[in-house]
């Protein structure tokens, strides 16, 4: 802590002055070696034109599950106005 020009220092700590062995240092972990698996290959990124015509296509399939799911909501609904009569 400080205040001006005065300087004050606070320990936390378990209160021992020393620990009475040495520490050592743990021993590093043995070195990888490097991967010998099949060889890896690039990727070829998809062109702008093909990004968007998975998207496209994607919402053509959210589209029709909506579709299908609306219907058997409304099959649904009749079916409780009629338990209701």
């Amino acid at each position: 802590m400080s205040f001006n020009d005065k300087f004050a220092n606070i320990y936390i700590g378990n209160g021992l002055k020393a620990k009475v062995g040495q520490y050592n240092i743990p021993a590093l972990p043995k070195m990888q070696s490097e991967y010998q698996g099949d060889a890896l290959i690039e990727g070829v990124d998809p062109s702008v034109e093909e990004e968007k015509a998975f998207e496209d296509m994607l919402k053509k399939q959210d589209g029709e599950e909506g579709e299908e799911e609306g219907e058997k909501q409304e099959e649904d609904g009749e079916e409780e106005s009629a338990e209701e009569e």
